[in-house]
């Protein structure tokens, strides 16, 4: 399975770079890439994604050596079929922060303040009402699951299911982890977006999973990924509500000169942010002594 996997991801590599060295490829990234200041500005962006996926696999690989350690090959077996469900189990925590990041970026890109702060507000209320219901039908179905994936034993398939509830108790925090990441890439963040996708990705559980494996054994191991995400979420939350900076432009979007002429672009998701948004402008006119022109 190993084998065919790094075989795909050769062939389509191969496709890729087959397509983009064609004479009538309308993109061509390997041509000026040095002096390209748009390369920059990718590399940026990505990095958080990049090194996510670098410690999720150095993670990875301390954690089952911790499980093969603790319990030896039922216990590694076990940790394998909850690691090989967990991206799957991810799969609703990716959505809500695509989204919001896609939804964040065009408020951004229109100077909406309250835009941006209403798109991350949507995105922790999915995270937390229906990540929770999300939760608990996985957590019901760790049974079902688990018997898929244990080869008919019994001891495998008990830990499997106890390991598969400890993971949908932490599938919320994952998830507000992945908006909160999100939603510091598009404030322009990149460091701290950085740091915590770096301890979603593997680093915290990877630091829960050696100290507690030390106290609890297996259990401890098994939680580590519950007492990470909520370890992390909380730091997360503060890098967002206690360092954010400060709004440098007044509440209420129409500033300037009585006399300048100004033209205001918002994003409104209710007839209540239309009828909110208008009353700004009605005020903010007639601070100016401009009721005529409303």
């Amino acid at each position: 399975m190993a084998l065919a996997t790094t075989l795909s991801c050769y062939v389509e590599c191969a496709v890729l770079l087959a397509h983009f060295f064609r004479k009538g490829a309308k993109i061509r990234p390997f041509e000026n890439a040095a002096s390209d200041p748009e390369l920059g500005k990718t590399m940026v962006s990505a990095a958080p994604v990049m090194l996510r996926e670098l410690t999720a696999f150095f993670a990875g690989t301390v954690m089952n050596i911790i499980a093969y350690t603790l319990g030896g090959e039922g216990t590694l077996s076990a940790f394998s079929v909850g690691n090989s469900l967990w991206p799957l189990m991810c799969t609703f925590g990716t959505a809500v922060g695509s989204t919001g990041l896609e939804l964040g970026n065009v408020s951004m890109g229109e100077r909406d303040d309250h835009g941006v702060a209403s798109v991350f507000r949507r995105g922790i209320w999915y995270c937390l009402v229906p990540g929770a219901v999300y939760a608990i039908i996985f957590g019901l179905m760790s049974g079902l699951f688990a018997s898929y994936s244990s080869a008919n034993d019994p001891l495998i398939m008990m830990m499997s299911e106890r390991y598969l509830r400890f993971l949908s108790a932490a599938l919320p925090f994952a998830a507000l982890c992945q908006a909160i990441e999100s939603h510091l890439m598009v404030q322009k963040r990149t460091m701290a977006a950085t740091a915590v996708g770096i301890a979603n990705g593997g680093a915290a559980v990877m630091c829960a999973a050696l100290i507690m494996s030390r106290l609890m054994g297996t259990d401890g191991l098994f939680t580590a990924r519950v007492v990470a995400s909520l370890v992390t979420v909380t730091a997360a939350g503060g890098a967002v509500f206690v360092t954010g900076e400060k709004k440098k432009r007044p509440d209420n979007p129409v500033y300037g000169d009585r006399d300048e002429i100004k033209e205001v672009d918002t994003t409104v998701f209710s007839i209540d942010d239309v009828i909110g948004f208008s009353e700004q402008v009605r005020i903010a006119c007639k601070e100016r002594n401009t009721d005529k022109r409303i």
